[in-house]
């Protein structure tokens, strides 16, 4: 039976407080010069800043390979742009970008779950940049996570707001799209940090064991950064991809372009970074900063001194639809093979719960 999509997109500007998040905007009070600015720090940032997120639905609708009837592979992703930081300590431009993609698995005449993922992988491919090395990942539970199944010994996410709120984002567009009422909470206590499979900045997971499938319900977290030089930008694709047993392939993929100023922030007067949407935030700032701004705390303790945030949009965000890549079709074609097993055989048969 032909696969039947039913891709789904919405796009939301969101202010923020802590360039994470949905939160309100507050007023905050001036208090004079603060280090030769003529506000404070979190009111020029509050007035001045939005953070861009987007978010994707895909889903397939098929066959089961193990003769179960259809089900429908539902895959919900959310991204979000930070805040530019420039570090003078390598004289770069910092941006930050988190991705998460949760799926779920039902089968279609009872809304039972169908225990049937694959994979998932968020793939990365670098359109034009000054080098590969300026866009990465780490292997820290602070920039990479998965959810799978139970058993698992997680990581203490609790505290990660931006994996909390790139969950938040791609758990509302899910729980509509697959009839779920998944929180938050939930998919953070179930993230463990586990890595699979990296080629540069891409990351993969699998699902499967050598008995075949077992979970109806995955996701993963996703953090990358940009180092770019004055002048310079980054343009790249980020395509989440899900893969469920048989052919169901589920994917969204996203367009990032990121601007660098043209001139070294640090050789700016007060008024011409102002004019460049720059603020210069000292270590002084700290304290104001610590309630609502953590991440920049982080990138002063880091610093040790002076850095530059962006207090204006330097980042663009395009959803291009779903499609799937050249590798992944080979490697559904070539099915998942002795190491995984394999649809059919009497280890790796999956009989539907209720």
């Amino acid at each position: 039976m032909s696969p039947k999509r039913n891709p789904k997109t919405r796009r939301n500007v969101l202010q923020t407080m802590a360039g994470i998040g949905t939160a309100s905007i507050g007023a905050t009070g001036m208090i004079g010069s603060v280090n030769g600015e003529s506000e404070s720090v979190v009111t020029a940032l509050n007035e001045d800043s939005v953070t861009y997120t987007d978010d994707a639905t895909d889903s397939e609708t098929g066959g089961d390979p193990y003769g179960e009837g259809e089900f429908k592979t539902t895959l919900a992703s959310g991204i979000i742009k930070y805040r530019g930081v420039w570090r003078p300590s390598i004289d770069a431009w910092e941006f930050d970008y988190s991705l998460s993609g949760i799926t779920e698995n039902r089968f279609t005449d009872d809304n039972s779950p169908a225990e049937r993922m694959w994979w998932q992988e968020a793939y990365v491919n670098k359109s034009d940049a000054t080098n590969f090395d300026a866009l990465y990942t780490r292997d820290d539970s602070n920039w990479v996570g998965v959810k799978e199944g139970s058993g698992n010994s997680p990581v203490d996410y609790s505290s990660y707001d931006n994996v909390k709120t790139a969950a938040s984002i791609a758990l509302g567009v899910l729980n509509p799209a697959a009839g779920t009422a998944y929180a938050v909470s939930d998919f953070v206590e179930d993230l463990i940090h586990q890595w699979y499979q990296r080629n540069r900045v891409s990351t993969k997971w699998y699902f499967d064991t050598t008995a075949g499938p077992d979970d109806h319900h995955t996701g993963h977290y996703f953090k990358l950064r940009a180092e770019l030089n004055k002048g310079n930008r980054v343009i790249f694709d980020i395509n989440d991809i899900a893969a469920a047993y048989g052919e169901h392939v589920v994917s969204n993929k996203f367009s990032i372009i990121s601007y660098g100023s043209t001139t070294t922030p640090n050789s700016l007067s007060t008024q011409e970074r102002r004019q460049q949407g720059i603020r210069r935030v000292t270590p002084s700032d700290r304290f104001e900063l610590a309630g609502q701004y953590p991440r920049l705390v982080r990138k002063l303790d880091e610093e040790d001194g002076p850095i530059y945030v962006s207090t204006k949009p330097r980042t663009k965000i395009v959803h291009k639809g779903s499609e799937v890549p050249e590798h992944v079709r080979e490697e559904i074609k070539s099915g998942p093979g002795t190491r995984r097993g394999l649809p059919g055989d009497s280890k790796s048969q999956r009989h539907r719960h209720h």
